[in-house]
């Protein structure tokens, strides 16, 4: 199509051009007599296809319309005027001679050729203000270009918020006529959030989801020069910017107090760690979300209504987050989840907001409280929840947190509210975390990267979950070494072998609090003179009497004294016989193959490379002992205590382990191929290069 068979039609552009806004086009066809449509009808001549000319390119061809390509589009706007346009140009400078010879030689210089058009498009501005005869003669494609309204093509983009500078419906239209993919809600494909004032709950859940976000003035500021917003755009938004900063004034004083001391801190404020907290958190593979919801940000005319009338640090925090809840149970749990409270078997968080907020007075029956108003914080569950609180002589803004326990009638000080969320993030927000770690808090824990992780370490594997450098190291800043809870441990390849251990040593990945001074244990029994064989002989024949007499069947109970092992044998009355006591004793390599041990006293014993292949130990107990090197391939050794024994290098081949108990047993070396281990534990245990 040639520039001079535009006049007169009607025509509609689909898609996106490369290097040119819609709006230099509709400018550059206008100037050429054409009228450029946004609708696709059965009256539009033409129809330019770009780039993802979508549903305008399906409708056009729909009606059998006139298709031309972006090629088409841009030798039509690249082609030369007609000579009579020229001859007008050189006729309206005739009065002149020298005039008239300037205006022809400009006039006459092909000015948009196909060669030309490229380079005419970082000259446009240039040539089309030299003068007014070379201004008509000038080619449409030198209208200067915006080089910003491309960058949204191809994007999936969600608008929200009021727009001060247009309706944004103009806004939702511009960037669909540049390629972009307009939705209306927000979800983890969306790749960028435009917000004006009062933005509301998309933008909570774009913070929440991590999504990239622009303010209209940002949004603005891309468009400026290139005709698609008024040249006063700027001026408006900076007027409604001011305005706004003069209505916030007092706020955003007593909100910077607070939130400047958290930046220096950690990098970010404690509203912001916890929206990233969240979003790397719920990508734990061992858990399951189910509920995690951002209510919109607190309103500038709620947070004016605040200040003074709650902590600055509850205000900060209004400023930061709205409502916000986050249920999560382990993901062995996601199937019978509905049949218990949220965040049983898992954790929670169920901040209320601000925008609702109101004091509450104390009720007649909680007549034994000193408090004199509360109000609802973290609507943790019915029978306990979190609440800003103040006592009688102190003032509203004095308040702050405490649990209120209804299971224990008890209202526990909590203290700030960065106190607050810290301490629950470090405990995964785990079920009832408030009084104190738990049972989630330590399973979560035990899954996690080992505590001794690196901060480096730990940096990289967030930033490997989305996140940038900065917030990666804000999160570490904030949390230290709690920080693992945010990554399971099959993220590295320690915690791979780790978790292949767990899953064959019951509770390997447990951590164990069992002391005992093991040395002093072992320097007793080694100097101790080994035992004779006779008196070998006698124990293990006084033993055999005293099952025969119906010994078995008992249970030790095991203490400390003084440092050293004390067991003591309760049930099991024997008739007759000795129940056989080792403890502290030298029987360093002693031949205890098929010996009926079941329920004897081993404890502290020194039987490094001893053989008790296929000896029955049921029931025995030898903690502590050390049996470095030991054989017990084929023995029952069910249901013996074996805990803070050392094994280093021992062999279990076809032993049977049920129920046994190695918790901070030093089994480095040891074999256990084709031993039983149901329903035993390995608490803290010393696994290093075992073979199963």
């Amino acid at each position: 199509m040639k520039r001079s068979e535009l006049s007169g039609k009607t025509i509609a552009l689909a898609g996106t051009f490369p290097g040119l806004t819609h709006g230099a086009i509709k400018q550059a066809l206008t100037s050429a007599g054409a009228t450029v449509t946004s609708a696709i009808s059965a009256d539009t001549d033409v129809v330019f296809v770009g780039q993802r000319g979508g549903t305008k390119e399906a409708a056009a061809r729909k009606l059998g319309l006139t298709l031309c390509d972006a090629a088409q589009l841009e030798a039509a706007l690249a082609e030369p005027k007609t000579k009579a346009t020229k001859t007008k140009a050189t006729k309206a400078t005739a009065t002149k001679a020298t005039a008239t010879k300037a205006t022809a030689t400009k006039s006459s210089k092909p000015t948009a050729t196909k060669a030309t058009a490229k380079k005419a498009g970082k000259k446009a501005s240039k040539k089309a203000s030299t003068s007014a005869s070379s201004s008509d003669s000038a080619t449409p494609t030198a209208a200067k270009p915006a080089s910003g309204i491309s960058a949204f093509a191809g994007k999936k983009i969600v608008l929200t918020g009021a727009f001060v500078t247009m309706k944004r419906a103009e806004a939702q239209k511009l960037l669909a006529d540049a390629g972009a993919e307009v939705g209306g809600s927000v979800s983890r494909t969306t790749e960028l959030l435009i917000y004006g004032d009062k933005a509301g709950s998309k933008l909570a859940k774009a913070r929440a989801l991590g999504v990239a976000q622009m303010t209209e003035a940002e949004f603005v500021q891309q468009l400026q020069g290139s005709g698609a917003v008024s040249s006063d755009a700027a001026e408006k938004i900076a007027q409604a910017q001011k305005d706004e900063q003069q209505r916030m004034a007092k706020v955003t004083k007593a909100v910077e107090r607070i939130n400047a001391p958290q930046r220096r801190k950690y990098g970010a404020t404690i509203p912001e760690l916890l929206q990233l907290y969240l979003r790397v958190f719920a990508q734990r593979p061992d858990i399951h979300v189910y509920d995690h919801r951002a209510g919109r940000p607190t309103p500038s005319s709620t947070l004016r209504a605040l200040q003074g009338d709650i902590p600055d640090e509850a205000l900060a925090f209004a400023a930061g987050v709205g409502p916000l809840e986050f249920n999560w149970v382990f993901a062995e749990h996601k199937a019978d989840r509905s049949q218990y409270s949220s965040g049983y078997r898992g954790g929670r968080i169920k901040l209320v907001g601000f925008e609702n907020f109101r004091w509450w007075p104390k009720q007649s029956w909680q007549k034994e409280e000193r408090f004199k108003e509360d109000a609802m914080f973290d609507d943790f569950v019915a029978e306990g929840n979190t609440r800003l609180s103040y006592d009688k002589g102190q003032k509203r803004t004095d308040a702050a947190l405490v649990f209120d326990n209804a299971n224990d009638v008890t209202r526990d000080p909590l203290g700030s509210i960065e106190g607050y969320i810290t301490d629950g993030a470090k405990a995964g927000f785990t079920w009832y975390w408030q009084t104190g770690p738990g049972e989630f808090t330590d399973q979560l824990v035990r899954a996690s990267v080992p505590r001794d992780t690196s901060p480096e370490r730990l940096r990289a594997l967030l930033q490997a979950r989305g996140l940038s450098e900065d917030e990666a190291r804000a999160l570490v800043t904030w949390l230290g070494p709690d920080a693992v809870v945010l990554v399971h441990g099959s993220a590295t390849a320690e915690g791979r072998a780790q978790a292949s251990l767990a899953a064959s040593f019951p509770m390997a990945d447990v951590a164990s609090s069992r002391s005992m001074d093991i040395e002093m244990v072992t320097r007793l029994a080694s100097s101790s003179d080994p035992l004779p064989a006779a008196e070998l002989a006698t124990l293990l024949e006084g033993h055999r009497q005293f099952l025969a007499a119906g010994g078995a069947g008992g249970r030790w109970e095991t203490l400390s004294v003084s440092g050293l092992p004390m067991c003591i044998y309760v049930g099991g009355d024997a008739g007759g016989g000795a129940q056989a006591v080792f403890r502290l004793k030298n029987i360093a390599g002693a031949d205890l193959r098929q010996a009926a041990l079941a329920y004897a006293d081993l404890s502290g014993c020194y039987a490094q490379g001893a053989d008790l292949t296929g000896a029955d130990l049921t029931g025995s107990v030898a903690i502590d002992s050390v049996m470095e090197g030991a054989r017990f391939d084929g023995a029952t050794l069910k249901d013996v205590d074996l805990s803070g024994a050392r094994l280093a290098g021992a062999s279990f081949n076809g032993a049977d382990l049920r129920g046994a108990d190695l918790e901070c047993a030093d089994l480095r070396g040891a074999d256990f191929r084709g031993a039983k281990l149901e329903g035993s534990r390995f608490p803290g245990a010393k696994l290093d290069d075992v073979t199963r």
